[in-house]
């Protein structure tokens, strides 16, 4: 064999060895976006999506009940849904009625429990928007009240700066995973048969390489 069919052997072992060599550092990656990815992708196929969000007058806090509901959590404490919320987000083996620090469901940091708050997913007053105007006001409490898909505790600073944006115009700092968020958020629209804008969907697309 000559010098240069060696040298174009050495080098064709060598691009497959460096293609091997990306393919091991991306794939721990690339395998933890497929299921949401792959969630984005069947939720997209199902959703309404509008040109652009409405403003449907009318609007209130109220509307969606006055306050966190009460109820029975998977323990047997009768709490409101805020303390539903922050039990779930508890950091370790606290005690589960008052912990002291809860995970931030946005950034994954670490924060005092009883200075966050509680973020809507599909924010109330997008969802008024986009079809909960003409809803019966139970199932309005019931969207509000989801701790099962629609809650978030989160830092007050982050909540605010959300404020009732949606993935169009607002999406969590990076360590939250973007494609998460976008999950999250259109399984709460496909459950409550809400429409999405078109900003959003091409945000979902956009963040989930879709």
């Amino acid at each position: 064999m000559s010098v240069s069919a060696h040298r174009r052997r050495a080098f064709f072992y060598a691009v497959i060895a460096a293609s091997l060599l990306v393919t091991c550092v991306r794939l721990p990656w690339s395998l933890s976006s497929f299921p949401d990815a792959n969630s984005v992708a069947s939720a997209l196929s199902q959703l309404q999506v509008v040109a652009y969000r409405p403003r449907v007058l009318g609007y209130s806090r109220d509307q969606f009940g006055n306050g966190w509901a009460m109820r029975l959590s998977s323990d047997g404490d009768y709490l409101d849904t805020r303390d539903i919320v922050l039990r779930q987000a508890a950091v370790g083996a606290q005690p589960r009625q008052n912990p002291a620090e809860a995970t931030d469901g946005y950034t994954g940091a670490t924060e005092l429990a009883s200075t966050m708050e509680i973020d809507h997913v599909y924010p109330l007053a997008a969802a008024w928007d986009m079809g909960a105007w003409s809803w019966e006001a139970e199932q309005r409490r019931r969207f509000a009240n989801d701790v099962d898909i629609n809650l978030v505790a989160t830092a007050g600073a982050i909540n605010r700066d959300k404020s009732d944006s949606t993935p169009g115009l607002w999406l969590p700092p990076p360590a939250g995973g973007h494609c998460h968020y976008v999950s999250q958020f259109l399984t709460v629209a496909l459950h409550y048969r809400l429409a999405i804008s078109s900003a959003d969907a091409q945000v979902a697309r956009d963040v989930c390489g879709l």
